[in-house]
């Protein structure tokens, strides 16, 4: 009888060691990977962004730089676009390189901390502390977390889902969806080097402005285009009227659209000059396909091939309005 009791008490330790560590690795992710994050001293990740729109689905290549406490780059490449973008954050602020034209942008904006950013690992480990309803599900490699994500300031939340290695407790796939569950953007993070040695160069904005400019200075912008028309827009939408001021290389389109939701489209062209310009702006930052995009005050504007483009309504929301920006960038020329 002893012998059994033994056996039996035997069985419910390991019962409970097995429960135990079980829990422990249900919740390696969803705990370790936040400290993880919050002792890192810096980072260098190299992933996949895909964005699917309406007028179809771009892919670029995302470089990003972190280093302790709060300094980041992050590097835009649209393949077969000799056009990178870049963004950094230092303690002066938050800049926009456009280093083909010679142009930057100082951001007000509290990004990364702000909204949603699958190529930010602090941004992922922000999300996941603040969801208390996060679910977690896992199989022998990989550990899958479905927790909130907000795009923009005041937008509705949607979700977004992780696969993380459970080897590492890294993530490997970053899917994040709309408030109409549709997938909207896929990240793959394809090399990821912990505490690695990252100059402080890369975080200093005129240095990083003129070393890029001695790589892309001449490279010329072709101005092939003369005016671009949105392919996605609400319902009802019309073009009402349409002014083009400006030559040919200096150009400056106004288009107005009526209906039910009406909004208006600036083009203008972006020529590269000696001296960097400096531009003052505040708003959300968000990835279009490859351009960096900048939200606020009821419009979008972003950079593409030569062209700045705006987009203003103060009835359509900012996805709506993204969408349509996109879709100038894919549409006929006229």
């Amino acid at each position: 009888m002893n012998k059994v009791f033994k056996a039996l008490v035997i069985f419910l330790i390991l019962l409970n060691l097995t429960t135990l560590f079980s829990c422990k690795k249900e919740e390696d992710v969803n705990k370790s990977f936040p400290e993880i994050v919050q002792e890192l001293k810096s980072y260098k990740l190299i992933g996949k962004l895909e964005s699917n729109y309406p007028s179809g689905t771009k892919e670029c290549e995302v470089v990003v730089y972190y280093k302790s406490p709060n300094l980041y780059r992050v590097e835009l490449t649209n393949e077969g676009n000799n056009e990178p973008q870049i963004m950094i954050k230092n303690n002066d602020g938050i800049y926009v390189l456009l280093p083909t034209v010679n142009k930057m942008f100082k951001v007000d904006s509290s990004w990364p901390n702000n909204s949603s950013y699958p190529y930010i690992l602090q941004s992922l480990s922000k999300d996941i502390i603040s969801d208390e309803n996060l679910i977690t599900t896992k199989d022998n490699d990989k550990t899958y977390l479905e927790f909130n994500a907000k795009m923009f300031d005041n937008a509705v939340a949607s979700k977004q889902k992780v696969t993380f290695n459970n080897d590492t407790n890294m993530p490997e796939e970053v899917l994040i969806y709309d408030d109409t569950n549709a997938l909207i953007m896929r990240f793959v993070v394809n090399k990821l080097e912990l505490n690695s040695n990252i100059d402080d160069l890369k975080f200093k904005v005129n240095d990083s402005m003129a070393s890029l400019r001695l790589t892309y200075a001449n490279n010329p912008i072709s101005f092939d285009r003369l005016v671009t028309y949105p392919t996605y827009f609400p319902d009802g939408a019309s073009l009402v009227s349409e002014n083009i001021t400006g030559s040919t290389n200096d150009k400056t389109v106004f288009m107005k659209y009526g209906g039910d939701s009406p909004f208006t489209i600036i083009e203008q062209y972006v020529l590269s000059t000696e001296e960097t310009k400096t531009n003052y702006v505040s708003g959300n930052i968000y990835m279009m396909g490859g351009a960096i995009c900048i939200a606020s005050n009821n419009s979008i504007f972003f950079y593409d091939s030569g062209m700045e483009y705006v987009v203003a309504s103060t009835v359509l929301d900012y996805s709506t309005m993204i969408k349509m920006g996109e879709s100038l960038r894919t549409s006929n020329n006229k």
